[in-house]
């Protein structure tokens, strides 16, 4: 009876893998060697889940079959994706005869094992796949286990499966060594992953369409203020920009920017300040500081070090590079809408894809000459940039929560807008 419970598995995890069915892992590089954690969210489906730097993310059209395969996670395969080989652990609870099959994406078994293994951790080392995705099968009286590997190996190499040994569960201190867990998420062709990893002060977000298994790397870049704000980063096209709001008060010499609460004080100001929507500290998180023109364009810098307020030809550069200005504001706009908490737009968020990574939200704005109000918080946002049209305006983009459009504007300098830095 359990041979053809066996076999029946075996032929509902073939048929999975025909369908979508990718293993996304991922590697630090950068100023950061390590992967604290990885955000994931499904921008299309609108879901995310929280997974550990060293964890595998499966994309599956069907959740849930794998689960039930890999109780309590005994069964560790790493590296994933593997290139010349890779090394096999699992927890066995009793002694005897042990299969293992390799199977690969048609449901063809390319390599069979037999072993007789004693209870504890085994460890196997598994080599010359040829590149593709695989299922690995482990069928003993006790258990059965299955897990995914992805293959980027040499195509005219055989297959081999190695036994290195084992050592007890009973034994003091001893654990699996693999930390890579496999985490499935829902996905259907088409859909945008954004992958936002963290490593201590670092944050760096990522953009896929995923069509096959593949390991994404993630470059750690320091985007750090003098009030020790850590800000995430995007990289679109050759640009580097910050992926957040800025909300620092100082200048990178220390210098404190006058923070101007009053109306009146605001509207007639010709010198740099700052404040927060409505005077309201609580929104710094959600949507940053706003800031004037002269702040934002101050010798002493108001962006970290490394950084700098966008000209307007690098917010051009911007614009030509996600298909021009009819569009792109649509895929810079974050997807968080109403019912949602602050931040996110009010509806509707027309166009609003953010495949860009870019996660623009809107803060709002404070006006001058017009009493110096605030207005437009979950409406609009608009970036200050560091060009002029004279002595008086200055060149700004904006994004509008019914438009598609990345719009130019030139507006008054006293006027609080947000600042987004991009890299030196």
């Amino acid at each position: 009876m359990k041979k053809i419970l066996f076999l029946t598995f075996l032929f509902v995890i073939s048929e999975t893998l025909l369908a979508q069915n990718y293993l996304i892992s991922f590697t630090a590089s950068g100023q950061s060697p390590t992967i604290d954690s990885i955000q994931v969210s499904n921008l299309t489906q609108r879901i995310s889940i929280m997974l550990n730097g060293s964890d595998t993310l499966h994309l599956m059209g069907t959740v849930g079959l794998f689960e039930e395969a890999i109780k309590e996670d005994k069964l560790k395969i790493y590296p994933n994706p593997m290139n010349q080989s890779a090394r096999i652990e699992f927890e066995n609870p009793g002694s005897g005869l042990t299969n293992l099959l390799v199977i690969d994406n048609t449901g063809k078994i390319v390599l069979k094992h037999a072993e007789t293994l004693e209870k504890g951790y085994q460890i196997f080392t598994i080599s010359g796949l040829r590149n593709g995705h695989y299922s690995i099968q482990i069928c003993n009286d006790e258990v059965i286990y299955s897990a995914q590997i992805v293959s980027t190996g040499d195509k005219n190499s055989k297959p081999y499966l190695k036994y290195e040994g084992n050592y007890s569960v009973n034994e003091p201190g001893n654990q699996m060594k693999s930390l890579r867990n496999l985490i499935q998420m829902p996905y259907s062709e088409g859909d945008i992953l954004l992958l936002k990893g963290f490593s201590s002060n670092y944050s760096r977000i990522i953009t896929i369409v995923p069509t096959e298994s593949q390991q994404v790397e993630v470059e750690f870049v320091e985007c750090l203020d003098i009030d020790y704000n850590s800000y995430p980063v995007v990289t679109i096209g050759n640009q580097t920009w910050m992926a957040e709001n800025l909300k620092v008060t100082h200048y990178r010499n220390g210098d404190e920017i006058p923070n101007v609460t009053e109306n009146s004080e605001w509207n007639d100001l010709r010198s740099c300040a700052y404040c927060w929507y409505d005077n309201d500290i609580n929104w710094k998180d959600d949507y940053g500081a706003l800031y004037n023109w002269y702040a934002a364009n101050d010798s002493r810098g108001l962006c970290p070090a490394g950084w700098h307020t966008p000209t307007d030809a690098e917010w051009t550069i911007l614009a030509n590079y996600l298909g021009g200005e009819g569009v792109a504001g649509g895929k810079m706009k974050s997807t968080l809408t109403d019912p949602d908490a602050h931040p996110r737009w009010n509806l509707p968020n027309t166009g609003a894809t953010n495949e860009s990574g870019f996660s623009g939200l809107p803060g709002g704005s404070r006006n001058s000459p017009f009493g110096g109000g605030f207005y437009s918080i979950g409406l609009v946002s608009y970036f200050w940039s560091s060009s002029q049209r004279d002595s008086g305006i200055g060149w700004l983009r904006s994004l509008v929560h019914d438009f598609s459009y990345l719009s130019v504007l030139s507006y008054e300098k006293p006027n609080g807008y947000s600042v987004r830095c991009v890299r030196d």
